[in-house]
């Protein structure tokens, strides 16, 4: 990852997050997470993937 903050374990953090709520029930059919290979949380990459108003 590039980012040197908190920012650049987000990716590791973010799947935590997703472990600890299944592993509290939440049902993964409504879990909606994707891992764009590649992808970064940036204005570089948001663009593609976010709808447009």
């Amino acid at each position: 990852m590039y980012r040197t903050n908190a920012q650049g374990q987000m990716l590791e953090n973010t799947r935590s997050a997703c472990r600890m709520i299944l592993a509290q029930g939440y049902p993964a059919e409504r879990l909606n997470y994707v891992e764009e290979e590649g992808g970064t949380h940036d204005l570089l990459f948001l663009p593609s993937i976010c709808p447009k108003h």
